[in-house]
């Protein structure tokens, strides 16, 4: 349980530091004279290079230890920040943030990777929501520490952002010493009976087409800003405050969703709750922001949490020891394509039928994803059923 935390907390130093550079990046340009189109291919070469790369870094995961992969991703991190702190010219500014991209691909799949190794059995559900409320909160603390470091100096949050993740290097040289983090052949494995339904082509693919259609409707928040303030007339302050109250509630909550899962008797109705609140909060926003109370609208989306940690909880039970790292790869490309898929739909459909049918796309979405995860989580749950975990397993 202890080895968990410390990996978690490794994470979310990376995540802090991340935050702290990367919402900068469009000032950066702004005052370095650089295009707007620039700016944008910029951020798209972010999301393709990371594309291209998780695949081969799930492949690597399930053969090279954790116990030196993990400290080579950081440190190339950290050497992409300082890179970008003295670069002068776009071209190289270019170049360092496909680095970056490059070596955060493979930190964030050996990071799924290792936790399904150490996380306590029979209580992913409430890990899993816990290490994402954290990672709500380092993002939340790393915007406002790097708004500080960019008024002192604009290279001062790459420069922070190097120093914290070197940090976090030495902390994985010593937490990868466990023997969990022994090479794949010797790694202490998740016991599974002989037998044991494991997650095939078909599952997978359940799994792969939920995360890809939950990954398109979630980015349907993206728009919500513009609708607010182009069509609802609302105000910066009102949007910021109901995305602030937004993010708290879904951080505060994470956690008991998370337990929840672990100790219900009805797994799939909770998740069937989750698809439900989304849906309501979808078909509800354009009418909630014309009237005079729209932040009590942000509790109809507190469930969707139940979905997101469904699907990860039937991933850590169904993937076969062998193959986790290119699984978790797949399953992250399948988020990773969702804005590609959803920003030109939602675009197209803004201009053709209007704000308001962006969000039933949305629930079009949402309502695909559902058999498939239910179905995968449904073969979870019966792999789950009468397996309690043994005292060590729970340490």
């Amino acid at each position: 349980m202890w080895l968990t935390w410390q990996l978690i907390a490794v994470s979310k130093v990376v995540t802090l530091a991340e935050s702290m550079t990367g919402v900068y990046f469009p000032v950066l340009f702004r005052e370095s004279g650089w295009s707007v189109r620039m700016l944008s291919w910029l951020l798209t070469l972010d999301s393709v290079v990371t594309l291209v790369f998780t695949p081969p870094a799930g492949y690597i995961s399930d053969r090279v230890p954790v116990r030196l992969l993990m400290p080579v991703g950081l440190a190339g991190i950290a050497t992409a920040y300082i890179c970008l702190a003295t670069s002068k010219s776009l071209s190289s500014f270019i170049v360092y943030v496909a680095l970056k991209s490059i070596f955060s691909a493979i930190f964030q799949v050996v990071f799924l990777y290792s936790l399904a190794q150490v996380i306590p059995r029979h209580r992913e559900g409430t890990y899993l929501g816990l290490n994402r409320a954290l990672g709500q909160g380092a993002e939340t603390l790393g915007v406002m520490l790097g708004g500080f470091q960019y008024a002192a100096n604009q290279s001062l949050p790459f420069v922070v952002s190097a120093g914290i993740t070197f940090a976090a290097v030495i902390g994985t040289l010593i937490i990868t010493r466990h023997p969990a983090f022994a090479s794949p052949a010797k790694r202490i494995e998740r016991r599974q009976q002989p037998g044991a339904p494991v997650i095939g082509p078909w599952v997978f693919g359940l799994l792969f087409t939920a995360a890809l259609f939950m990954g398109a409707s979630f980015q349907a928040a993206r728009f919500i800003s513009l609708y607010v303030t182009e069509v609802a007339k609302r105000s910066t302050v009102e949007l910021g405050t109901f995305f602030s109250l937004l993010t708290g509630l879904y951080a505060l909550t994470l956690p008991l969703f998370g337990r929840l899962l672990d100790r219900t008797r009805r797994p799939l109705a909770l998740l069937g709750i989750g698809y439900a609140g989304r849906l309501f909060f979808y078909g509800a926003l354009p009418l909630a922001f014309a009237s005079p109370y729209p932040h009590v609208l942000v509790v109809a989306t507190l469930p969707y949490s139940m979905v997101v940690l469904a699907q990860q909880k039937a991933l850590f039970y169904l993937a076969p020891a062998a193959w986790q790292g290119r699984i978790f790869s797949l399953q992250h490309v399948a988020f990773l394509l969702a804005p590609m898929i959803a920003f030109p739909v939602y675009g197209a459909i803004w201009e053709a039928l209007g704000p308001t049918s962006v969000f039933r796309v949305a629930c079009v979405f949402l309502v695909a994803s559902a058999p498939a995860l239910c179905y995968a989580y449904l073969v979870a749950v019966r792999h789950m059923k009468g397996k309690e975990p043994t005292q060590s397993e729970l340490q």
